[in-house]
């Protein structure tokens, strides 16, 4: 047997239960007082321009000999990435939804990679990812 004496414990503690509820009354009333939801968090606006620019109606991109397919498209990669703040997959619904046939969908974006409004990016899959550059008013 081992001749090493185990630590003694201390003394134990006792709790009386009418001191401690009312210690825990005190605090709990206070406890959340002030604190309401959390803000939601703001998307990145464009900063208010002294240069003339126009938003259109979606319903307008509808008018085949309005707009060319670069444009109706780049219009709708705008407003789905809320102003080039987030990236676009570049689905069939998305060009569907600037009237180009979903087999021209790549060919268009990038025209618009060339022009430089866009930055385009292939995953494994082959699923193409659009981000909108809009070069910011100076």
């Amino acid at each position: 047997m081992n001749d090493t004496k185990r630590p003694t414990q201390g003394p134990k503690l006792r709790l009386v239960a009418d001191e401690f509820e009312s210690a825990l009354e005190d605090v709990d009333d206070d406890l959340y007082a002030g604190e309401g939801p959390a803000p939601k968090a703001k998307l990145f606006r464009l900063p208010r321009s002294k240069k003339p620019f126009t938003r259109i109606f979606h319903s307008w991109l509808t008018d085949h000999e309005l707009f060319p397919p670069l444009v109706r498209l780049l219009m709708v990669l705008v407003y789905r990435s809320h102003e080039g703040v987030r990236p676009v997959e570049l689905t069939a619904k998305v060009a569907a939804e600037a009237h180009l046939p979903s087999r021209k969908r790549s060919y268009y974006a990038r025209w618009l990679e060339r022009l430089g409004a866009v930055s385009l990016e292939r995953d494994g899959q082959g699923v193409l990812t659009v981000t909108v550059l809009l070069k910011r008013p100076r």
